[in-house]
């Protein structure tokens, strides 16, 4: 299985507001996710939504086993984070 990671436009919006660090580190996090391995593992080997908590961010997204996407529909971005930022 090779998933591809779609995002909807607004979560894009958000994403780039956020470091680069913050983003990568949900990249790997979600490459990670997407092995075959893990994702009998994590529960999220069906259709539906899916909400994963990254570094810094909480993503909300959906699962499609036929598409084989991952969608991300948005990101959160937690409060630590935010705080240390400013």
């Amino acid at each position: 299985m090779a998933y591809r990671i779609l995002i909807e436009p607004a979560a894009a919006r958000r994403l780039r507001t956020f470091s680069p660090y913050v983003v990568q580190g949900l990249g790997r996090q979600l490459a990670e996710l997407l092995e075959p391995d893990v994702l009998g593992k994590a529960g999220v080997a069906g259709d539906g939504p899916v909400n994963i908590d990254a570094p810094g961010v909480s993503v909300s997204c959906r699962m499609d086993v036929h598409d084989e996407t991952l969608t991300v529909l948005d990101v959160q971005e937690r409060e630590g984070v935010a705080a240390a930022a400013s």
